[in-house]
């Protein structure tokens, strides 16, 4: 009852920024946060980031602009992961960068083997997204990788900076990412606890807590989306 009248009663735009500050309560105030990207924004700690620094990014979608901006800031390479159509549409009509994005159309999960997707339509753009599959869901496989086999293959031994927009993977991936001692400096995740059939908020906040024991900080959060750095880096 009282979220229906906080909503009726308090205009969106000014939600939106009570929220921010409430989110940003729980943040490490740092002086390089740097907001990447057009329609689908992360922010980023800048430091120790440079031309050598090894990314991950899980999941293109419609949107690689967080990635064109890394590589127009710093000059890295980016290794992109996504199994679905709308990521090779996507890139398709990439126009520069082209010897800068390492790109497998797998997708990031807990092991490297096929995993099953739900379909999603986008009722605005008609578009078909892909999410972890629920039990409800009509499915496909697609195959999927894990970070340490993909840091094992590329010869890897650390990442400075993870992005994982998954759509529900991105709880397997954290914990066999810690269960692997596999510990990037800073990591950019979106986890989807709101979606039906996902890990619930409980689970988010869980994994959470397993973050901070293993050294990470709080350093963004803007509803979904959040930023992790070490610790020991900061």
């Amino acid at each position: 009852m009282f979220g229906m009248i906080y909503k009726t009663a308090v205009p969106r735009a000014l939600r939106s920024a009570l929220r921010r500050t409430f989110d940003n309560s729980f943040c490490r105030d740092c002086k390089d946060k740097g907001v990447l990207g057009g329609r689908c924004p992360w922010t980023i700690l800048k430091r120790n980031l440079h031309a050598g620094s090894i990314i991950y990014s899980g999941g293109v979608g419609e949107d690689i602009s967080f990635e064109l901006e890394l590589i127009d800031q710093f000059g890295v390479a980016v290794h992109l992961f996504d199994p679905s159509p709308m990521a090779l549409e996507t890139l398709s009509a990439v126009t520069r960068h082209q010897d800068k994005l390492c790109f497998k159309p797998l997708g990031l999960a807990g092991s490297t083997k096929p995993m099953s997707f739900a379909r999603m339509d986008d009722c605005n753009s008609g578009l078909a997204h892909w999410r972890k599959e629920t039990v409800t869901s009509a499915e496909i496989q697609f195959p999927c990788t894990s970070v340490l086999d993909e840091m094992r293959a590329n010869r890897h031994t650390e990442i400075d900076l993870l992005k994982i927009d998954i759509e529900g993977f991105e709880y397997e991936v954290l914990e066999s990412c810690l269960a692997d001692n596999v510990l990037p400096k800073q990591i950019c995740v979106e986890f989807h606890h709101f979606l039906e059939g996902m890990p619930s908020r409980s689970n988010t906040a869980a994994l959470l807590w397993r973050l901070y024991q293993h050294g990470y900080v709080l350093v963004h959060k803007n509803q979904y989306d959040y930023t992790f750095y070490r610790r020991e880096y900061l």
